[in-house]
């Protein structure tokens, strides 16, 4: 009974936790193609690279610095 008490209170602090995760920041990628640079907050893909020196954003537009 006391294990089951504690499995559960675990698995409510790791719900809780997530429950209060923001959403990932935005950051400028460039494209290893063409040069182009596209604001976005999930993984462009392996034909892109990140730019962390420019910053990490709030704003799809990549203009609010997070």
């Amino acid at each position: 009974m006391k294990v089951k008490l504690i499995i559960a209170g675990l698995l409510a602090a790791a719900c809780t936790a997530s429950a209060f995760a923001g959403p990932a920041a935005y950051q400028w990628y460039q494209s290893r193609v063409t040069g182009e640079r596209v604001c976005a907050n999930a993984y462009m893909g392996s034909g892109w690279v990140v730019q962390p020196q420019l910053g990490s954003f709030k704003d799809a537009q990549c203009s609010i610095p997070k």
